[in-house]
Formats: C-alpha cells, structure tokens, sequence
C-alpha cells in the first residue's frame, strides 16, 4: 500500500447506466469523449496529482479501451452495482485515501468535461495549477471551474448566462459564491478537511437526484470556509453526456416534487421542520425551488462564518449523509486498479 500526499486527486466521474448495448467502440461518442477528457487531464503543467476514473456500471469494452490507453498512468475504481454519482464519487475517493492516504483536495470532474480551450480547442495545460493557486489562495475553499455550458452561475448573479458561452464570464477576480446561492457541479475542488469533517465523505448522499448544488455552500461554512469561481478561465463541458442522475427518478412518486426525493425513505420535511437546523445557519434549496428553507443570517458573523460549525457540521451529517445502516460504504461492490 503507498502512502502518497498528492497535491490533488482528480477523480474523472462517469456512468454507463443509460448508454445501451453499442457496436462501434472506436466511433463511440462516450469513449471518445472519455478520452479527451482524460488526455487533457494527464497534460498538464502541474505536478504531484493523481488521475482516478470512478465508472458505475460502464460498458466493459469501454472500460477495456481506456484501460489499454493508460495502464497505471490513472487509477481505477469501478462500482459493480448502480448507486448515485454523489455515492460512487465518495467511494472513489475513499478507495483513493486508503492506498494513497489523503490528498490536500479532491476535484470532481464531470465526464463531459475536458480542460480544452472551447474556441481553439486546443488543450490548457495550466488549468490544474490555477486551480491549486486559487485553492491555496481561499484557504482550501470550495473552488468550482467555469465551464461553456450548464454551470448556472445566473443563480449567483443574474448578470450571467446559464447557457453556452465561448469564453469565460468570470473575470479579474474570483467569484464569491454568498450564503444561499449556488450554482451547478461540473467542475470542482473540495479539500480534505471537507473529507474528515463528513466522516471520509465529500458530497451529500441522500440525494436521489436534483438539489445536491444547494447544500456546497454549507458545507464549506462548517467547515470555516467558503465557495468560489476561478476567475478568467472556463473548461469545456458536453452536457449530459452520460445523463442527468441516470438511473434515478428525477422526482419523488411520493412527494410530487424534486426537492424531497431522498433514497432510503428518508423525508426532507424532517430537516425543514427541524428548529436546530433551520437556527444553526444551513438552508436548502434556496434558489431552483421557491426558498424551501432560507438559511439563518442571524447565526453567522459580519465575514460570512458560522458562529458555530461544529453544531453546523453535525447536523449536516445527520439530514445530508447517509448513516451505515442505511448504506455501508464498505459493502459497495467495486473492481480497483489503484
């Protein structure tokens, strides 16, 4: 087993749950697409990061292909059974910390991204260490990417566009994501101290689908940090290429809307009507669905921190994470190359 302290590890997050039977591998879009993303991410001017495929239930000939492309150069962690990308990526992570031990911090990397320049399509090789500055430069702080396509930042400011964009909107300065806003996952850093702090988890997992965006900012403040956009920079994004939560209801059958579909019978009512939650600083879905449950202003200070995130990251870990009786990471059928 090594015990690697890289600066960060990529996990590049894909999932074969809608793709099909296909006959074609060399013209497959999903393996073609897989590859430019990868490649991208391997060229880079940055140094001491390690490249993890997280695949849920891919086709194995595609897993074969990248496999025979990259040998040890990237690590492997494939989940035998379906489970939610929030799931496979913090098992993926897990998988990683225990060979490697832990990174400084974990970037989620939509699998219809690549680091290319959208207009010239020619690869930027000094997106990681950007990153890695801007992460240094928040002290370790939630950092997202900008992306050409999907990335909802109009959320944030209504100044923005949520659709296509050739070149970055964002620039001169970081964005600051607020209290109470958010914006879509795509492209992200999140740091250890996120991983220890959620019990060796990083995103939300009692999400089936939707709403898992409005939960980061809270997650950051717990942690005495906060959220934000690299500036001056965007990365290419192939919306949907592998589905939007392939493979789970979009909406709750019970509940009739996207805001309560949580996965094993859990009711999100019990954490809206919850009086410590709701003071303790924490909202959820603020934006997308009518202020379901507008944080508390009164439970942070003048900077934006919360007056108490131990209190904070508690209760986050009892309404947002799974507990092991209901999910047992440990339990996860999943194939490693590490």
């Amino acid at each position: 087993m090594s015990k690697t302290t890289h600066k960060l590890a990529i996990v590049y997050n894909t999932c074969g749950l809608r793709h099909g039977s296909r006959n074609k591998l060399d013209n497959n879009i999903f393996v073609d697409t897989y590859r430019k993303g990868i490649d991208s991410i391997l060229d880079q001017e940055f140094d001491n990061y390690r490249v993890v495929l997280s695949s849920c239930k891919n086709n194995m000939e595609d897993l074969n292909y990248l496999y025979k492309r990259y040998g040890d150069k990237i690590s492997y962690v494939y989940t035998e059974e379906p489970h939610t990308v929030n799931i496979t990526f913090n098992k993926a992570v897990q998988e990683y910390v225990k060979y490697y031990g832990e990174a400084e911090g974990y970037m989620y990397i939509d699998s219809g991204c690549n680091f290319h320049d959208i207009q010239t399509d020619i690869n930027q090789t000094d997106i990681l260490k950007l990153a890695y500055e801007c992460f240094l430069r928040h002290n370790k702080s939630i950092i997202s990417l900008q992306v050409t396509s999907d990335q909802a930042i109009d959320m944030i400011d209504k100044k923005y566009t949520n659709h296509s964009t050739s070149t970055a909107q964002i620039t001169d300065e970081d964005l600051y994501v607020p209290l109470g806003k958010c914006a879509n996952l795509h492209a992200k850093i999140f740091s250890n101290n996120i991983f220890k702090t959620f019990n060796s988890k990083i995103i939300p997992d009692v999400f089936a689908a939707y709403c898992t965006e409005s939960t980061f900012r809270y997650l950051a403040a717990a942690c005495n940090t906060k959220w934000y956009f690299m500036k001056d920079k965007q990365i290419a994004h192939l919306q949907s290429l592998d589905g939007p939560s392939s493979g789970f209801d979009h909406h709750s059958k019970k509940h009739g809307n996207h805001w309560n579909n949580l996965l094993y019978g859990r009711d999100a009512n019990n954490f809206i009507q919850d009086k410590e939650f709701a003071e303790s600083g924490v909202g959820y879905e603020e934006i997308r669905s009518q202020n379901i449950l507008p944080y508390n202003p009164n439970a942070y200070d003048e900077n934006d921190m919360p007056l108490d995130s131990a209190k904070m990251a508690r209760l986050i870990n009892k309404y947002f994470f799974l507990t092991k009786e209901e999910l047992n990471y440990n339990n996860i059928k999943v194939k490693l190359r590490l």
